[in-house]
């Protein structure tokens, strides 16, 4: 199977020789740059041949090149019928009653394509296998949930292309968890409403379950907290856009290309950041540490932005930016804390300085370019 394929030439005809049972369809599409006669030879299996011009088309049967897989899906949802042999178990559905059937019915591999609407979901599953729902315009394609949605161990709940609400009702709890081993729940070119006040909205809980973001944007009503991995789970963020990014009690999470107000991480947890702004702050409590590499620090906030470490715990900039000039950085090192400083550019301020406060800063504070620092005790 394939499509968008091309031959090119001036003077030969480009031949497809089909063995034993084999079938094929084309759509010769006229271009002016075409080969010439624009024709394609076919040779089937027992060596008879036929050419087509632009004007033909050999259609077969392309349902036998299919496995059966919409056994369990209701006979009024449309199954595209396409050339790409990933998609064999892609459902479109049109309406809210449409995609509350084909998920109470989709077996995994089930790549579910909304088309552009609105679509509520408080069904009764448990736990989701592993399907994908991808809608099919991002700004007309809205997917509202009433309910906790959970992943079974070992599989992959993908969203691609939507907009995502929390119901206006709904409680201020979790909304998409990961809680099983090697669970697993991706977001692709999606938009994200986030509608609660202290709990994370978005959770690995475990060791072995993972979140992924990819070109995500979270829309925060209330400033809330976006992704968090705890208990050794991880969550991985990329080329988006979030308010706070928290790890706890042991979890892990990797940031890069991407802009965050803040990252807080507490009990034993490791995050690292790449090529990404930070606007508000960070913050690493117990033992744990924040690696920072190629970032810019832009404090957004007259009032200062906030760098803290305690309870022994690390923070490392490695070729990193502090932009201070709307607002001064309060950096704070409690207990035996420390941070290391490699910073490519440094845009002092004497109004908005980099106030650093510990106890002891010839063993906290490694600073090897020498930048200005207005330490406090």
């Amino acid at each position: 199977m394939g499509k968008d394929i091309h031959f090119e030439g001036s003077e030969h005809i480009p031949t497809v020789k089909l063995s034993d049972n084999a079938t094929a369809e084309f759509n010769i599409v006229n271009q002016n740059d075409f080969f010439a006669g624009k024709q394609v030879k076919v040779i089937t299996g027992n060596n008879d041949e036929n050419t087509i011009d632009e004007s033909e088309s050999i259609d077969t049967d392309s349902t036998e090149l299919m496995n059966d897989t919409t056994n369990n899906i209701p006979d009024d949802v449309e199954l595209e019928d396409t050339n790409d042999i990933n998609n064999e178990n892609k459902v479109i559905v049109n309406n809210n009653q449409e995609l509350v059937q084909v998920l109470q019915h989709s077996t995994a591999g089930t790549v579910i394509v909304l088309k552009s609407g609105n679509y509520y979901y408080d069904g009764n599953i448990e736990a989701f296998n592993s399907i994908t729902l991808e809608g099919e315009n991002l700004g007309n394609t809205t997917l509202t949930f009433n309910t906790k949605v959970q992943v079974q161990e070992g599989c992959i709940l993908t969203f691609n292309n939507l907009r995502i609400f929390e119901d206006k009702n709904y409680d201020d709890a979790s909304l998409l968890v990961a809680n099983q081993n090697n669970s697993k729940i991706v977001l692709n070119d999606c938009v994200v409403v986030n509608r609660n006040h202290d709990t994370p909205l978005i959770c690995a809980q475990m060791s072995g379950a993972n979140v992924e973001l990819n070109n995500v944007s979270f829309i925060d009503v209330y400033n809330g907290i976006d992704v968090t991995a705890s208990d050794g789970g991880k969550a991985k963020v990329e080329d988006s856009y979030a308010t706070y990014v928290f790890a706890i009690d042991g979890g892990s999470a990797s940031i890069s290309t991407s802009n965050v107000a803040a990252v807080i991480i507490s009990n034993n947890c490791n995050v690292d950041i790449r090529n990404s702004v930070i606007e508000v702050g960070i913050n690493a409590m117990n033992q744990s540490n924040i690696t920072l590499t190629h970032v810019t620090m832009d404090s957004v906030n007259p009032e200062g932005m906030f760098i803290k470490a305690s309870g022994n715990s690390q923070i490392k900039f490695y070729r990193s930016v502090f932009h201070n000039e709307r607002g001064k950085i309060n950096c704070t090192l409690a207990d035996q804390s420390s941070i290391f400083l490699d910073l490519w550019e440094y845009c002092y301020s004497e109004d908005n300085p980099v106030n650093v406060k510990c106890t002891n800063p010839d063993k906290q504070v490694d600073n090897p370019e020498g930048w200005t620092l207005n330490f406090e005790n």
